[in-house]
C-alpha cells in the first residue's frame, strides 16, 4: 500500500463549522492556506499554504492543525515527518475535530509516527464515527479482524513454540540417559570381570579353613579317645 493513501483527505470525512471563539484573521489564514492549496483564486503553492496553515494552526485552529498534519505526514510543502504529523493531528483530535480523529486512528493503526497500537486506534475511530465520519466504521471492522488475525498467529506461534519445546526435553532425555550409560559402562564392566575373581578368592580363602576346621575336629576326636 502506498504511504500517500494511508492518510488521505476522506470524501465523507466530517468538516464541522470554524469555531466563532477564533479571531476572524486566524480563519483567514487557513482560508487562504487552502486557497494555495487548492489552487483557486491564486495558483497552487504548497509551501505558502504550509506556511498559512501553520499560522492559524499554531493559534489553535483545529481545522489548520489537521490540513498542517495532512501535509507533514504527506509531505506537501513540507518535508514529511510522520511523528510531527501525528502531534498536530493530535491537537486538533482532542479539540474534537472529527476529521483529525480518524486520521489520527489511522496513525496508530498503521504505525505512522508513533508504535502501532489497535487499542487506541479504536478509541479514535470510535470517536469519528460518534461525530459522523462514516470511513473510521469501515476501519473498525478492519481492525477487528486484525486483531482477530494476530490473536491467531499468537496462538499458533504459542502451541509451536510449546510443541518445539516438548521435542527439545524428549531429545534431552534421551541424551541424557545415553550419557548416563556410557558413565556407567565402564563400572558395569568392572563389575562383570571382578565378580568372579571375588568368588574364586573367596573360594581359595575358604579351603584353609575347612581344612583348619577339619583337622580341629579330629584332633578333638583323638582326644576324647585317648581320654577314655
Amino acid at each position: 500500500m502506498e504511504q500517500k493513501n494511508i492518510i488521505s483527505n476522506e470524501q465523507n470525512a466530517s468538516v464541522e463549522e470554524v469555531t466563532p471563539t477564533f479571531s476572524q484573521e486566524v480563519v483567514e489564514w487557513y482560508e487562504r492556506g487552502m486557497k494555495f492549496y487548492e489552487g483557486k483564486v491564486m495558483r497552487p503553492d504548497s509551501e505558502k499554504a504550509v506556511e498559512y496553515f501553520e499560522k492559524a494552526a499554531k493559534h489553535g485552529l483545529p481545522e489548520a492543525q489537521s490540513q498542517l498534519a495532512y501535509c507533514i505526514c504527506n509531505g506537501i510543502g513540507v518535508e514529511r515527518d510522520y511523528a510531527l504529523g501525528m502531534e498536530w493531528y493530535r491537537k486538533a483530535a482532542e479539540q474534537g475535530y472529527a476529521e483529525a480523529q480518524y486520521r489520527l486512528g489511522n496513525c496508530y493503526f498503521y504505525g505512522l509516527g508513533v508504535e502501532a497500537d489497535m487499542e487506541e486506534a479504536e478509541q479514535w475511530y470510535l470517536r469519528a464515527v460518534d461525530n459522523g465520519v462514516e470511513s473510521a466504521k469501515g476501519k473498525l471492522n478492519k481492525l477487528k479482524n486484525e486483531v482477530e488475525r494476530k490473536a491467531i498467529e499468537e496462538s499458533e506461534e504459542k502451541t509451536e513454540k510449546l510443541g518445539f519445546l516438548g521435542t527439545v526435553k524428549t531429545v534431552l532425555a534421551v541424551v541424557l540417559n545415553m550419557a548416563l550409560a556410557i558413565l556407567l559402562l565402564p563400572i558395569q564392566l568392572c563389575i562383570n570381570i571382578l565378580t568372579p575373581v571375588f568368588k574364586i578368592s573367596f573360594y581359595i580363602l575358604l579351603i584353609p579353613f575347612c581344612l583348619v576346621a577339619v583337622l580341629y575336629e579330629g584332633i578333638k576326636s583323638f582326644i576324647k579317645k585317648k581320654i577314655r
